[in-house]
């Protein structure tokens, strides 16, 4: 019993410090398959307020370094922009006509 719980112990451990290398190399592999870090971390900042969670700043500007964004272009990309709903989602129209 005691050898699972040491075995599981070193795996726990290096899991954590594994994962966030494995995590920023997928999306710096994502980046290089898109092409353009711009667009790939908008795409992720939107999806966090999409899930209604605030983007891991930390976490986006050690992406955005390693992938040469400058810094004010990732503050740009973090700034919320405040848009009318009725810009954001179709509110009249039947499914062939709004496309979903």
């Amino acid at each position: 019993m005691e050898v699972f719980l040491v075995l599981l112990a070193l795996e726990l451990l290096a899991l954590t410090i594994w994962w966030p290398r494995l995590q920023s190399g997928t999306d710096l592999h994502a980046i290089e398959i898109a092409g353009d870090p711009d667009v790939y971390l908008s795409a992720m900042v939107k999806l966090y307020r999409l899930s209604g969670s605030s983007p891991d700043q930390r976490y986006l500007s050690r992406i955005a370094r390693t992938a040469g964004i400058p810094p004010e272009r990732l503050r740009n990309l973090l700034q919320e922009e405040l848009r009318p709903a009725e810009d954001r989602y179709p509110t009249s129209g039947d499914y062939m006509t709004v496309g979903f």
